[in-house]
């Protein structure tokens, strides 16, 4: 197997020779370092890995038993999905990137939240801004308090197990919660009961100190209408 692999100012590529046929990929190729580590051993295995939707097609079954993609779709449990968290996948794929636990978790969790409706609306809210996922599937979102790290409004939650009224701290590390049944669903209804939290732009405008939060999607509730689909309700 012959290969030569070039560098220039605009990146690099690798061109393997082998039983009559060329083969090239780009430095933007999903697997290109597996592809001159194989080219490099004499590997005749690699030559599979220069199909790039093949490379995504193994990655991605082999974290999940209920997610797919074929020709171009993703798939749930066999049946297509159509909606901004496949296109996200699918957009994944376009950039190269093969590590897909953290987001197969993600989509995982989204499908235990019982409520189609929150499904979706979280989606809406995913759909055009950037979002970090964390490596078990939650996301992370941001959150204006006060001074104190206390909730700007006042009510009712459980902080860390234990049941509270009024200004509702919300300290590094705890784990801050209340009865699902207690968070308005309604998305039409703006200011409303329920755990807030939004983008960087929403929490930085509501409150003097902004914290991280870690939520998971089958937590989320609703996402209100107002303030331009920038805020959702959660329970915990």
């Amino acid at each position: 197997m012959l290969y030569e692999l070039i560098s220039t100012g605009n990146g690099s590529s690798i061109t393997v020779l082998h039983g009559g046929r060329v083969y090239t990929a780009t430095n933007t190729h999903p697997a290109f370092g597996q592809i001159i580590e194989g080219a490099v051993k004499d590997d005749l295995s690699v030559l599979d890995l220069f199909d790039a939707t093949a490379v995504f097609q193994k990655a991605f079954d082999k974290v999940s038993d209920r997610i797919s993609l074929r020709d171009g779709h993703l798939y749930v449990d066999g049946e297509l999905a159509d909606n901004s968290l496949a296109a996200q996948i699918v957009r994944f794929q376009q950039q190269g990137i093969t590590d897909f636990m953290p987001l197969v978790n993600f989509y995982e969790k989204v499908l235990t939240n019982h409520n189609g409706n929150s499904r979706e609306q979280l989606y809406t809210w995913l759909s055009d801004r950037d979002f970090t996922i964390t490596s078990d599937g939650d996301f992370i979102a941001y959150k204006g308090v006060r001074e104190d790290l206390g909730s700007i409004h006042a009510g009712p939650a459980i902080v860390d197990g234990v049941p509270q009224t009024g200004h509702i701290p919300n300290n590094v590390g705890s784990i801050v919660e209340m009865a699902r049944g207690e968070v308005n669903a309604n998305p039409y209804e703006g200011c409303s009961y329920g755990l807030h939290a939004g983008t960087w732009e929403y929490a930085s405008s509501f409150g003097p100190v902004i914290v991280k939060v870690k939520i998971s999607p089958r937590d989320v509730v609703s996402v209100p209408r107002d303030c331009g689909f920038q805020k959702l309700r959660t329970c915990r």
